[in-house]
C-alpha cells in the first residue's frame, strides 16, 4: 500500500504520476516513452474513490461490481475495436494487431496479476521499453494500464476511463502509432489486469 502523490522517482529517467480521484471502477495508468533513446517518461495515474477514506490509495482492495464471465481473447479484441473506433473518430488512421505486442501486454498483466502491484515498473525496475526490447522494428512505444473487478462492460470502462484522462486519450489518439497489442489476466481474487501497447515504426 503506498499513498499516491505526484512525485519523481529516483532514476536516470523521471516518471511523474499525476493522481486524481475520479468516478468508476478501477485504476489506470498509462506511460508514453519514444524514441528508443533519450527516453522521455510521463504517466498518469487515476485511482477509484474509496468512499470510507479522504486519502487516495493504490491497495488491492477494488471496488466491487456485478461479476460476468470472463472471455479473454473477445474482451482483448473487443479493446483492440474500441480503440480503433476513438481513433476513426478523430480521423485518424487505425492501428493493426500485433501478436507480438499482445504478447508482452499478455505477459505483463499476468506478471500484475500474480504477484499483486499496479505500475509501469516492475519489481526490477524495467519498463516497457524493456519488455518490448527483443521486438525490432519499432522507435516509439507507449502503454496503457487499467484495473477492476469483473463486470460485463469492463472493456467499455476501461475506455471511457481512458479517454478521460489526458495522457491516456493521447496515448489512444497519438497519430504515429502504428500497431498495438492487448493482454489481459485475471488475479486469484478476480480482480482483471489490462495492458495496451503502442508502437510506431
Amino acid at each position: 500500500m503506498r499513498l499516491v502523490k505526484s512525485r519523481k522517482c529516483q532514476d536516470a529517467v523521471a516518471i511523474v504520476f499525476n493522481c486524481r480521484r475520479t468516478r468508476g471502477c478501477g485504476i489506470i495508468c498509462s506511460v508514453q516513452i519514444f524514441p528508443r533513446s533519450n527516453l522521455v517518461k510521463n504517466s498518469e495515474c487515476v485511482m477509484k474513490r474509496k468512499l470510507f477514506s479522504s486519502f487516495v490509495l493504490i491497495t488491492s482492495a477494488l471496488v466491487i461490481c456485478s461479476v460476468s464471465a470472463f472471455t479473454q481473447t473477445q474482451d482483448e479484441s473487443a479493446i483492440f475495436q474500441l480503440v480503433n473506433r476513438e481513433r476513426s473518430r478523430t480521423h485518424l488512421g487505425e492501428l493493426m494487431w500485433d501478436e507480438r505486442l499482445a504478447k508482452v501486454a499478455r505477459d505483463y498483466s499476468r506478471r500484475m496479476a500474480r504477484e499483486g502491484f499496479f505500475d509501469h515498473y516492475d519489481s526490477n525496475g524495467k519498463t516497457v521499453t524493456d519488455r518490448a526490447s527483443r521486438i525490432r522494428g519499432w522507435s516509439r512505444i507507449g502503454e496503457n494500464l487499467f484495473v477492476c473487478d469483473p463486470h460485463a462492460s469492463y472493456p467499455t470502462t476501461a475506455i471511457r476511463g481512458w479517454m478521460k484522462s489526458p495522457t491516456h486519450r493521447t496515448n489512444i489518439l497519438e497519430p504515429s502509432w502504428t500497431a498495438t497489442g492487448v493482454g489481459i489476466a485475471v488475479a486469484r481474487d478476480g480482480s482483471i489486469f489490462i495492458t495496451q501497447v503502442f508502437t510506431s515504426d
